[in-house]
């Protein structure tokens, strides 16, 4: 799905945030992107999500060199990705129900596509009860809930997420584990940020499951868990 082949992303021509990156990210597999402040993990993300381009190597989508998408390409890319960030990033002036929409709304689905989609990932997630409420009027486990059913609304083929849980208490933070690793037994490939070193001792065997640790820029650790 997503392969890196000697990737460098250097700013200033001398400063590399990002040095000789090499490895895969496969459907049905949930990786956990680890490393301290500064490692190079929002970089990363950042190529990912196409925010920003590599300077140097290979970054391929389903062998698609991603550094030469067109805009149709780029489109259909970002239309297999969900991501979900630390902060949640809800709209606040908007329910529940049409924070969950915006990806279909802006991929322009029907009204009754869209209908059908949201009521399916809000029960999924038991958020029905919260369609109409505001991001102000719920609590942090469930606007993470939240963020993670816009991300997959559109039931794309990888998510990634940036320490989604520095913001919840343990319970929730498993919760919020469980629900990755129910989507990658589905085949979602699944990749997340995250310096909390117990979360990854929390996961259970329903996928396959890889830690990618990074220092400096660079991959010093590449393993199953």
């Amino acid at each position: 799905m997503i392969s890196l082949k000697h990737v460098y992303k250097t700013y200033d021509s001398d400063r590399h945030a990002l040095r000789d990156i090499s490895f895969t990210l496969n459907p049905a597999e949930l990786v956990f992107l680890t490393g301290p402040s500064g490692a190079g993990k929002t970089t990363l993300f950042k190529l990912l999500s196409i925010q920003e381009k590599i300077s140097s190597g290979e970054l391929n989508f389903n062998n698609h060199p991603m550094n030469d998408f067109n805009i149709k390409r780029m489109t259909a890319y970002r239309r297999k990705l969900g991501i979900v960030f630390q902060d949640f990033r809800l709209i606040q002036d908007i329910n529940i129900f049409d924070n969950v929409a915006v990806p279909l709304k802006i991929q322009n689905y029907s009204k009754k596509e869209i209908s059908l989609a949201v009521h399916e990932v809000l029960e999924r997630f038991g958020l029905q009860e919260y369609a109409n409420s505001y991001p102000d009027y719920i609590s942090g486990g469930e606007k993470q809930r939240v963020a993670i059913a816009r991300a997959i609304v559109h039931k794309p083929e990888l998510i990634i997420a940036d320490e989604p849980t520095g913001n919840l208490d343990r319970k929730n933070a498993l919760s919020v584990l469980s629900i990755f690793q129910d989507l990658a037994a589905q085949g979602v490939a699944v990749m997340i940020a995250t310096h909390d070193e117990e979360f990854l001792k929390s996961t259970s065997k329903k996928s396959k499951v890889r830690q990618i640790h990074l220092e400096s820029g660079r991959v010093v650790k590449d393993q199953p868990l």
